[in-house]
Formats: C-alpha cells, structure tokens, sequence
C-alpha cells in the first residue's frame, strides 16, 4: 500500500460535484464495458484455479457419488505441470540491467542498474515477480504495479512492486499489446480495512470515518464479496487509472536534433521568445504526449483526483500473461445500428476465454478424465470383496446377513434350505482396456500442457547413465514447447525495469541514490533530455543453482588456465559459512606477504654484502696492479744486471782472448767448452726469469678483471661479461 504526497493530494472540495457526478459515471461506464468482454475469461480462470488447488469434479457429479456412498477422488496431476514450469523460472532468476542508448551516460546507467537491483532486493521484487508468473500459469493473467511508499522514507518514498490477482482488475477489452500502450484505462479494487483505507489517504480521513460499508455492488463479481451487514468495517477501495494527452512545448535543435520540454510554468515567456528569434536554428514546436490520470473511490465516493502521481507518464500496471491471442474475435461482421455497446455486447471485442488461457485450461479435461477412470477401477476393486449374493426368500436365517461387507463373515442358511437356495454373486474382472485408458489419460495431462519426461527429471528410455551435458540439452529441446511463456516474461520484467527507470527520474533524487548505491548521479540526469535507457533481463546469481552453476564455471576456467581469484572461487562456493575461510584465506596471504618481505630483505642484504665483496677485491686488484708494477720495475732492473753482466762477461772474454792467444791449444780448447756451458746458462735463468714475471702479471690482472665483473653485480665499471671475456 502506498499513500499520496501532500502535493498530490485533491481534496473533494476543490473537484465541482458535476466533475464528480461525470467521473463517477465514466468509471461505472468503463466497468460494465469492461465485465462484459472478461466475464468469459473470469468463470474460466476461476474453474482453471480450482482445478490447480484440487476442486476437480462437477457439481452434479460430485453429489452423485455422495449419494452412492462413494468419494470424489482426486489424483491431481496438473499441480506438477504448474509447479515444475514455475520452479524452472524460479531457479533461473533475471535481474535488471540499465543499458545507454542514443548517448545516454554509461556512468549513469551504472548507477541506475545499482539503484534498481538495491529497490528490488529491498521489496523481494525476485519473489513477487515470480509469483505473478506462477499466477498467470494458474489463471492466465497478473498484474505487476509499481507504486511510491512514502512510510519509511516521507522525502523521496520507497518504489514498492506488488502483484495483482486475476480477479482484482479489469483492463480495457480493446487492448491488444501487452505493454498496454493501446489500453485506455484500467480498473483496480481492493477490500480494505477502515485503518487501512485512511492509511492511504490520510488527507480524506474524516470522510472515511463517515462511510457506511454496502457491500457487494456488482462490480467485480469474480472477487470475493461480503455479505451486507456483516463486514461493516471493510471498505470497497476502488483505483481508475484513465489515459489521457496533454500539450507540451518542445525546443528542437535543427542542426543537432536534440529535444527539449520546456515547462512553461518555470520559464519567462518574453525571455524564451527572444531566445528562439535570435537563434535561428532552434524553434519551439508543440506536441501531444501520453499522461495518465487517477481517480480514487471508496465505497463508490470520489476521494481522489489527480494527474500522474508518480511521474511515469504512463500506468503503474504491467500484465503477466500466459497464452495471449489478441487477433482472435468471435463476431468480426463490425458495428450494428446500436453503436458500440451493442457491438461489445455482441462480444465483438472477441471472447476473452478463448484469447488468454492459462497452461491449466489444457489440461482439465484430460485431468477430469483421469479421475473418474481411477474411480472406476478402484470401485470395481473395492467391489470384488462383497459383489452381493444370490438368494431365495426364506432361505437364510437373518437376511441382514447378506449385506455384510469384509472378511470372515458367515451367512447361516435355515434347516429346509439348500446351500443352491444362497449363492455369492462372483465379481466381474476388469476390464485390462481400462488400465490402459487411465495411463493414456496421465499422459495426456503432461504432453498436452507440453510437459517432457526429461523436464521432469525422468528418462523416457531408462537410460540412467545420460551425461549432463546431455541431459541438458534434452531439457532445452523439451522447453521449446513453453519457451513463448519464459519470453513473454522477460517482456514484462524488461517493461517493470524501464517504468522504474522513470519513476525514479521522476521521484528519487540524488541524495536518494548516493545513499543507497554510494556513487552520485551526473546533475542532468534529472533533466528530461538527458538520455534515454533501455533494460536487459539477465540471468542474476540469486538462487543456489545459479550460483552452484556459477562456481562450477569459475573452476572450469581456472582448470583452463584462467587466473581466477580465491576469493572470487569462495564468493560463490556453495557454503553455508564461508567467514572462516576468508579469515583463514586472509591469515594465510599475511604470512606469505611478510615471508617475501623478509625474502626481499634477504635479497637486498645479500646484494649489499656482494657490493662490499666487489670494493674489496678492487682494493686487493689495485694492490696487486702496482705490485706487479713494481715487479716489471725490479724484471728491468734485473735485466739491466744481466745486460752490465753479459757485458762484463764478454770483457772477460776478451781478456781471455789474449791471455788464449798465450795458452797452448789443449788449455784453449777446455776454456771455450766453459765458456759455451756458462752462457747456456746465463740463457736459461734469463728465460726463467722473464717467464715467471709474465705469468705473475698476467694472474694479477686476470684476477682483477674477475674482481671487477663479478657474477650477480651488473653494471660495475660500466664493463660487461662478453668483454671480461674479450679481455
């Protein structure tokens, strides 16, 4: 229930009574036009409804086997059919998701998607929904109406979603789509409670405390009705939502083709005159839009009157429906003399029983068949035990004997009798054609409401070991049959997003959406050019098979090599209590965060004790340099000695020379075999000299350039790997 803001209210005073005494008129005209067309469609809804709970037998049926003693079997197998369809829309839940079109804001339709998913999990909008699904598949048609509840929220209000029942509203016959952009008017009522009544408009309350209730009226005869007298306190609220046009001034940008309505309320007409003389390509034109109007009565007395409470633009209702056929008309020979009463009288509009049906008017005959032929059987079981007995008169003691039921009963025969005289009638044997007409009429039950075996689980060729890729797949291919069903349903849940989209344009403001979504709207969101969104029904994570399908996928694509979080994995791990593992998860990643830093702690030491390593052996290669630099100095100064040696050797020589030519030539020959022996060995300390100097210089400068290129430690030196090596 939703009440009226004080700027929407209109008291009884401010509407002339002759505007009362037409509107009141109107809403009666438009009731009766409207009853005519649905009356069909009404008895055939409710026979369809109680043939769901279980009322499955005529009336004159019904009291023909109460007065054969016998009951009213009911084996009640369309319930199923319902149900199993119902429940495969509840497990596969859509949701809302706003999407930018003509170069609407993405941020923007971000937002609006938070908003509309935070307004319906707020209401249990899911629930709701598939209740009016669930109802249509009973009865053939529910409403699903949007509405401002301003109890919590007195400022902005609360978008609430309720469902309303077949036989709680009444939709102009003439319509035919099932956005209902062609239906000129809809009429609601509900039994409310006096309380209740002056909850919703609580600027009429005084009057609602004069009201007598008069009970029924015949109006909504397919409603409940109380007795007059007996329900003072309940109070007929009655809702006439009218479709109507109004005249609006729009600026269009010729070069741009953008659009604007301008509210002539809120602009200086002088001001926006000159504004289009002066820009030529901007002109202001006008043009009819679609509004809509309410009129609220109670107990038949105008309470309320006013334009478009909630901003939409269009009616709160979207239908639910299950078959629809708007084309078929019973008589389509056009207009009589008698106008256009007589030509919907005539029921040219068509007959509603045959356009809406639900998936339950298919299958009620097939489901009254099957009772009676499972009443038959099991009478003529039951009958087998006592068929009756053949007797001549006088010939048993107690004739009430003969009419005992069970076992274990004797029938005592007088003396003078034969035991011919009383005989047990023997009981016929079914017929085995019988058996076999009751399970055709099962089966008919589900194939004619286009139920498979695998939609219900079962295999029609035993084969138990059925994958379930494959089990799937048969499941689609039997949901062919019913797929227009699940269509037409996203439909209305696409219709009820967008009529969302306007009311909160219309009624929520930004604080209203920073507050429940945590981000802001852009400032012209709120500006009637702004952009337009459509909706998509999505398939949403909200029951657990959906969610169980979804974990199954996230594993799948982490087996493929996907990096898919833990946490992602957790959030849809089908676990009742998934804290623990999150705080053990997030224990777990704390440790391994401080085992690297003390990994990289260890890393950056090492680093440094390399570097120092790295000085020290430049230190030591330094060193060794000018060691070895020494070295060469002390080879030079070595190889001077020798030189001033060999020098000194060779004076010798000479002097031996002489002193030769003085010696005999014995003496001469021993003395030049000395000589050869001393310089080969001048030579070969010489060469062991040099030898030993060298391959001191080239160690030292070997290991200095190993020093310096050390493994682990780029970029020392500017000198790399390959021209160490070179070197």
């Amino acid at each position: 229930m939703s009440a009226l803001l004080e700027s929407q209210q209109k008291s009884l005073s401010q509407t002339k009574f002759n505007e009362e005494s037409e509107k009141l008129k109107l809403y009666r005209e438009c009731h009766d036009l409207a009853f005519r067309s649905w009356s069909p469609f009404l008895q055939e809804a409710a026979k369809d409804l109680a043939c769901f709970l279980g009322d499955q037998w005529a009336t004159q049926d019904k009291e023909y086997l109460r007065s054969q003693g016998r009951n009213a079997l009911v084996f009640n197998r369309v319930r199923r059919n319902v149900k199993m369809v119902a429940g495969k829309e509840r497990n596969s839940r859509h949701s809302w998701v706003a999407q930018p079109v003509e170069g609407s804001d993405e941020e923007a339709a971000s937002v609006l998607t938070a908003a509309m998913l935070w307004a319906a999990n707020a209401d249990e909008m899911p629930n709701t929904q598939s209740d009016a699904f669930e109802g249509a598949l009973k009865t053939g048609i529910n409403l699903l109406e949007l509405s401002m509840d301003y109890s919590q929220d007195p400022v902005f209000g609360d978008i609430k979603l309720a469902r309303v029942p077949y036989n709680a509203f009444l939709l102009d016959p003439r319509f035919s789509k099932r956005d209902l952009s062609d239906c000129e008017f809809v009429l609601k009522r509900r039994l409310l409670s006096r309380d209740a009544a002056k909850a919703l408009l609580p600027f009429r309350a005084d009057d609602i405390d004069l009201l007598q209730a008069k009970g029924a009226d015949g109006k909504f005869m397919g409603m409940q009705q109380f007795a007059v007298g007996k329900e003072k306190s309940t109070l007929k609220y009655d809702e006439f939502w009218l479709r109507k046009f109004k005249t609006v001034k729009v600026l269009i940008d010729e070069e741009t083709g953008d659009m604007r309505e301008v509210d002539m309320s809120q602009f200086d007409k002088d001001r926006l005159k000159f504004i289009v003389e002066q820009v030529p390509h901007v002109r202001m034109v006008s043009k009819q839009v679609p509004t809509v109007e309410l009129n609220v009565f109670v107990e038949n007395q105008l309470m309320f009157s006013g334009d478009d409470p909630w901003g939409m633009g269009d009616f709160p209702h979207t239908p639910v429906m299950a078959f629809w056929d708007p084309e078929h008309t019973a008589n389509a020979s056009g207009f009589s003399d008698g106008g256009v009463d007589e030509f919907f009288s005539q029921n040219h509009s068509g007959d509603f029983s045959l356009k809406l049906q639900s998936l339950v008017r298919c299958s009620r005959d097939p489901q009254t068949e099957a009772n009676k032929r499972r009443s038959k059987i099991l009478d003529i079981i039951d009958s087998q035990l006592n068929t009756g007995w053949q007797a001549k008169e006088g010939a048993v003691v107690n004739p009430k004997d003969m009419y005992q039921a069970g076992q274990g009963k004797v029938v005592w025969l007088k003396d003078d009798a034969q035991m011919s005289d009383a005989q047990r009638l023997n009981a016929p044997d079914i017929p085995p054609g019988l058996f076999n007409v009751s399970q055709m009429m099962d089966q008919d039950i589900v194939e004619i409401a286009g139920i498979t075996d695998e939609l219900l689980g079962m295999q029609d060729d035993g084969n138990l070991q059925m994958s379930g890729v494959l089990a799937k797949l048969r499941q689609g291919a039997g949901l062919t049959v019913l797929q227009d069903l699940f269509d037409n349903y996203r439909l209305s849940q696409k219709l009820v997003g967008k009529k969302m989209i306007k009311m909160m344009q219309s009624n929520w403001g930004p604080q209203k959406i920073g507050r429940v979504t945590n981000r802001q709207m852009p400032d012209d969101f709120y500006n009637s050019s702004f952009g337009k969104y459509d909706v998509v029904v999505e398939e949403s994570m909200e029951t657990p098979t959906q969610r169980a399908l979804a974990y199954t996928q996230l594993m799948q694509a982490r087996q493929a090599g996907i990096a898919i979080p833990d946490e992602v994995l957790i959030d849809f791990m089908p676990l009742t209590d998934k804290t623990a593992i999150k705080e053990a998860l997030e224990q777990q990643a704390q440790r391994a965060r401080q085992v690297e830093e003390e990994r990289l702690e260890d890393q950056a030491r090492m680093r440094e004790l390399q570097r120092a390593k790295v000085f020290n052996d430049i230190g030591l290669g330094v060193e060794r340099l000018a060691r070895a630099e020494a070295d060469r100095g002390l080879a030079a100064e070595r190889q001077s000695e020798f030189a001033e040696n060999h020098a000194q050797a060779a004076l010798a020589r000479a002097k031996a020379v002489r002193e030769i030519e003085e010696m005999d030539i014995n003496n001469l020959m021993r003395l030049t075999e000395f000589i050869r022996a001393q310089e080969a060995i001048d030579r070969q300390v010489s060469d062991q000299v040099n030898q030993q100097h060298r391959f001191e210089t080239e160690d030292e400068f070997g290991n200095l350039v190993s020093a310096l290129q050390l493994p682990g430690v780029p970029g020392l030196l500017g000198t790399s790997d390959r021209t160490s090596q070179q070197l």
